[in-house]
């Protein structure tokens, strides 16, 4: 079994591959965009507001409507939801929680996404990507005790997380319409503040990852070194 840290960094540079790699990244953007459209949703039905509809589409972009709520919350929960909720699936991924228990907290957290989605569409794009969502995450959890399926869940959840801190950068090439500019609207504050916001979210949450990671085997020599010390 590999160390924590040697675990993390394989599986951060497999990501990393996937990424630059056209024909593979396209499809698993598709994650990310549902996490994202997934939060704007979420937040509205938080904040007593309702989700009107949900669309992804094949270019990977999508479109969360909502009624009511705090319009606000909504908009800046896209992208700082994706990158909450792929950083939640990445430390279920490495903690070292049971693979059984992890497992299972992992699906009703893509479950509650894909059910959402399902609920809230009727266009047949849409339910077309979120059918390979659903499919795919049911593979990883129907073979979940095999070391390639674990391998797969620790990559897609880093390709997710390191997804959501490069999408923020689009903003700045669509021209007058996006979250930043909505947040702008509501605040006050330039749109360039809030794509280096959900930029450095997502990156503090991988810094976490990684320093968690190079902690565990200093806190288990350290638990170790006591155990041995009370004998």
């Amino acid at each position: 079994m590999l160390k924590p840290r040697i675990e993390l960094i394989v599986a951060l540079l497999c990501a990393l591959i996937l990424i630059w790699l056209p024909l593979v990244s396209a499809p698993l953007k598709y994650f990310e965009t549902l996490l994202h459209e997934g939060s704007h949703g979420l937040a509205a039905i938080l904040s007593g507001g309702q989700v009107v509809s949900i669309a992804l589409h094949l270019d990977g972009s999508g479109l969360a409507t909502s009624r009511g709520g705090w319009s606000w919350l909504v908009t800046f929960s896209g992208y700082a939801g994706a990158s909450l909720w792929a950083y939640t699936l990445a430390r279920i991924q490495f903690s070292g929680v049971s693979r059984r228990i992890g497992s299972w907290i992992y699906f009703a957290i893509v479950g509650l996404f894909v059910l959402g989605s399902l609920i809230y569409t009727r266009d047949p794009i849409t339910l077309l990507i979120v059918g390979f969502i659903g499919v795919t995450y049911w593979c990883l959890f129907r073979w979940r005790h095999q070391h390639w399926a674990t391998f797969a869940n620790q990559v897609l959840a880093l390709f997710i997380l390191l997804q959501s801190a490069i999408s923020p950068s689009y903003l700045l090439y669509v021209g007058d319409r996006g979250d930043h500019l909505a947040m702008k609207g509501y605040t006050g504050i330039p749109g360039i503040v809030w794509v280096v916001l959900w930029t450095l979210i997502a990156g503090l949450m991988i810094f976490d990852l990684c320093r968690r990671a190079w902690a565990q085997p200093r806190m288990a020599s350290d638990a170790l070194r006591a155990e041995t010390s009370g004998l």
